[in-house]
């Protein structure tokens, strides 16, 4: 006797974000108008909403061939008629049937009215706890589970009156359909040492299987007694004895068969001793977000009445997934390739269990239902105990939530010769030491504020690449880039004029999120790719840093998606001199225009992205609102906003 388990914009001024938001409206004002495609002959398959006779989850989305809805056959879903499901039907003794859309050829479909047509848009999601998903048998009484076993095709394989058999095994077979998660199955042999069947005389269990059996088609037997017999289909636990008082349920016995031989006169064989392992799978959350994590905990036990020796357990994770850490409870773990975790465990003895825990962190891909389950096996386990050796499956959903249009910031420093290495450029100290020493740049022609601490104007040149490819460049004609500045707090008076710290800046807005590049092209004459710097976590809280993947020789790849949609990032890209010897400005000025450095009018001005900002100003900014105001000495004063447009651009 044994058992079984069985399964076959931070930077963006005001007029963007309002541009945004009309786009956002009109983009789903379109999305209202959209409908799924219904199904055409050509497909071969064609998605229903499966009638069930649960009134929590009343269907279930299953795809089937178009053959399946032709019309044509006993089992067809055509004939799974009835009115649609509402509420209380159930109760009122109404039999619901399928959702079908039409296919053309094949089928003008089944209930495919509003009501219908809005269930099977929702996945065949209906009810109080409805999914679409699997239905627990435990939602169903034990005469609709039986009926549904019978109408799947589940029996005894062999004629219920076998009078004249001399077969020594007896089959059955266990039919479990798709909309069931599972059912627990019993097939029993019993000897009747009373002689007759009806009514029940004590009749003794010979031989059992029993299993919770996944869908599919399960064939089992049993060994029978060489004298009067009788073989029984049944839901639930094995049921050892039967008498008048008990027998088998009606609602219960699914099918049976018997042969009325000799009587019983022999005791049944002595149980063997073998060991059956048994791997149940759960995890610690079943929705989480994008870079969550949590526990998927595996138990082996060994149920039968013999120690399992060489134990060995398998778990297949979803290849989005970060697998963290692993902990058994006994012997050892490895993982190969396809994050196919295995565990030696040894030997287990009868009675006994082991464990495994495994951390794990939903990747950035990992949308929607990560559904998997774990298989166990046993060096000495006979294959007849081997139909628990794979667990339930165990499914978590993974928000991705709403992809974000991105806004990618860049100011443009330059250190002296005297940084020239990593080293000597974190010794400068502070962040915003980081900044004085290496002043804020702009492309010539290119205006930042009045007064303001900076290196001048320089030739340089960025493109920035989208997930989908498409390279955005620092011209007047991309709709993507803005230049702007930004000067907010005073360090004190020269000559009577007040100076500030330059932040101008560079943007490139409205962006798909996802892998995104940022390529320095061209560096100031004389200067190279030094070291990049976001915004410190002191100064305002951010995740930019969570979203970069590489950095070097003026190659700098984002993944904005990271770690949950990141919509602004700001970037500090410094440059170090060539050689050690500090260079003029170089090169031809791409805007028209020159400077050579410090305060003062400088030509055409940057468009002013001053304070006050709104509440939903990106954290970037603030950041460096909040930064040169820890720069000042003595008095700080705010200097009032005002918005500056661009000129002749």
């Amino acid at each position: 006797m044994y058992s079984s388990v069985l399964r076959p914009a931070r930077t963006s001024p005001l007029w963007l974000m309002l541009a945004s938001m009309a786009i956002i409206s009109l983009i789903f004002s379109l999305f209202a108008f959209v409908r799924p495609a219904l199904a055409t002959g050509n497909d071969q398959k064609v998605t229903i909403c499966h009638a069930t006779h649960s009134e929590t989850n009343p269907y279930v989305k299953i795809t089937v061939d178009n053959s399946a809805v032709d019309g044509e056959g006993n089992n067809d879903h055509s004939h799974h008629t009835g009115p649609i499901w509402y509420s209380g039907a159930k109760g009122d003794g109404v039999d619901w049937g399928d959702i079908i859309p039409p296919v053309d050829g094949v089928t003008d479909g089944l209930n495919w009215t509003s009501d219908g047509q809005s269930i099977w848009e929702n996945g065949c999601a209906a009810g109080e706890t409805g999914t679409g998903l699997c239905i627990p048998s435990s939602d169903l009484s034990d005469a609709d589970l039986r009926d549904l076993l019978i109408e799947s095709g589940s029996n005894v394989t062999n004629p219920q009156n076998a009078n004249g058999s001399s077969a020594t095994t007896w089959g059955a077979t266990i039919v479990v359909p798709d909309e069931l998660c599972s059912a627990q199955v019993s097939f029993s042999s019993y000897t009747l040492p009373g002689g007759s069947m009806q009514p029940f005389e004590d009749q003794v269990l010979f031989d059992n299987v029993t299993g919770t059996y996944l869908p599919g088609s399960w064939p089992v037997s049993v060994n029978l007694p060489s004298c009067r017999w009788q073989a029984d289909l049944y839901l639930g636990d094995v049921i050892a004895t039967l008498d008048a008082a008990t027998g088998h349920p009606a609602d219960k016995l699914i099918d049976w068969s018997a042969n009325e031989g000799d009587l019983c006169q022999e005791a049944p064989p002595p149980p063997v001793e073998e060991p059956d392992v048994v791997v149940h799978k759960t995890a610690s959350e079943s929705q989480v977000n994008v870079n969550d994590s949590w526990d998927y905990t595996l138990e082996v036990s060994n149920t039968g009445d013999a120690a399992a020796n060489g134990v060995v357990l398998f778990d297949n994770l979803d290849n989005d997934l970060t697998v963290n850490s692993w902990n058994p409870s006994q012997g050892t773990c490895s993982m190969a390739a396809g994050n196919q975790i295995t565990c030696a465990l040894g030997k287990i003895a009868a009675g006994e269990s082991a464990s495994l825990t495994v951390n794990v962190t939903a990747g950035v891909d990992a949308c929607d239902q990560i559904d998997n389950r774990a298989d166990v096996s046993a060096s000495n386990e006979p294959e007849a105990n081997t139909h628990n050796n794979h667990s339930e499956r165990v499914v978590v959903t993974v928000d991705c939530g709403a992809a974000q249009p991105v806004v990618i910031t860049v100011m443009k420093h330059v250190c002296p010769a005297s940084i020239q290495t990593q080293a000597q450029f974190d010794a400068l100290g502070s962040f915003i030491d980081k900044v004085l020493a290496c002043p804020v740049i702009t492309v010539p022609g290119d205006v930042g504020p009045a007064g303001a601490i900076d290196a001048g104007e320089k030739s340089f040149v960025f493109t920035v690449t989208d997930p989908d490819g498409v390279v955005h460049s620092m011209a007047d004609g991309d709709a993507a880039f803005v230049p702007a500045q930004l000067c907010e707090a005073t360090i004190g008076d020269v000559d009577g004029n007040p100076v500030c710290v330059e932040t101008s800046h560079y943007m490139w807005s409205g962006l798909k999120e996802g892998i995104t590049t940022i390529t320095e092209l061209n560096p100031p004459s004389g200067y190279r790719y030094g070291a990049l710097e976001f915004t410190p976590q002191d100064l305002h809280p951010n995740t930019d840093a969570q979203s970069l993947i590489s950095a070097g020789n003026g190659v700098i790849v984002l993944d904005t998606r990271l770690p949950h949609h990141q919509s602004d990032v700001m970037l500090h890209v410094y440059n170090f001199t060539s050689g050690g010897v500090q260079p003029g400005g170089g090169g031809t000025p791409p805007r028209g225009g020159t400077h050579a450095g410090g305060g003062g009018p400088k030509g055409k001005p940057l468009p002013n992205t001053a304070l006050p900002l709104p509440d939903s100003t990106p954290v970037g900014l603030l950041a460096l609102t909040m930064l040169v105001s820890l720069a000042s000495v003595g008095y700080l004063s705010r200097r009032s906003a005002r918005a500056r447009s661009r000129v002749g651009r």
